[in-house]
């Protein structure tokens, strides 16, 4: 079933991406295969970075919950999640998204194992030719079928940068005292993700941290794209 729903389609997604628009370069091959994944993931994203956004613009309606039951934390739970609903946020969503992707990424690491021109070929579809020649090495410097610590370092600092971009007061900070304490815990949890990424990719190929990477700048746009939604509506409301 795996096979069925994520390899073979993947497989042969690079394999014609390699074959027609790159002449055989893996990396940029990925980077297509990314950006193709997040085009097709984009409401669900798009929706997710909008309700972290009102998220944080409701933080000091949280905090006056948490200020109102201080020892009762049932009580305060339940505000909360009834603040959340209603304003259309689930606080479970950054898991699925984290979650959605890593069968993308299991699949991209069996494609490498078995090479778009290796083993791999006998899944190709029927219309699907195969491919003589890939190019492994990535801007002739790093080979994406190896671990590599300069693409995990981009990795891991675009992983950052997305975290703080995501917190109260953004990439800069700019944010009300009230919220300090939010963009502080933001922060900490962005480090955290870092460190249990590093983790998870230090011994991966390096075309695991392109792929996290570029899914990590489509990020960063799709959450200019979204800021400047809600600040326009946000307009429209102080207009009306």
């Amino acid at each position: 079933m795996f096979d069925f729903l994520f390899f073979r389609p993947l497989l042969n997604i690079l394999v014609l991406i390699s074959e027609y628009l790159v002449h055989g370069d893996f990396g940029f091959s990925v980077i297509a295969l990314t950006v193709l994944v997040r085009i097709l993931l984009f409401p669900v994203f798009h929706k997710f970075l909008k309700s972290q956004q009102i998220m944080n613009k409701i933080q000091a309606e949280q905090k006056k919950i948490e200020a109102q039951y201080p020892k009762d934390k049932e009580k305060q739970l339940q505000a909360i999640m009834e603040l959340y609903k209603a304003n259309h946020i689930n606080p479970f969503a950054s898991i699925f998204l984290t979650f959605i992707q890593i069968p993308v990424i299991l699949a991209l690491y069996k494609v490498i194992v078995a090479g778009l021109n290796g083993a791999a070929t006998q899944s190709l579809y029927s219309f699907v030719r195969p491919i003589t020649a890939v190019n492994y090495v990535f801007l002739g410097l790093i080979n994406l079928k190896e671990s590599n610590t300069i693409m995990l370092g981009l990795a891991l600092g675009v992983q950052f940068l997305q975290g703080v971009m995501s917190a109260p007061g953004g990439l800069f900070g700019k944010t009300s005292p009230e919220l300090q304490n939010a963009r502080k815990t933001a922060v900490n949890t962005s480090l955290m993700m870092v460190g249990l990424l590093a983790l998870f990719f230090w011994n991966l190929p390096a075309a695991i941290g392109l792929y996290w990477m570029t899914s990590g700048l489509f990020s960063m746009i799709q959450q200019v794209i979204v800021n400047k939604v809600i600040a326009k509506d946000g307009e429209l409301k102080a207009n009306n």
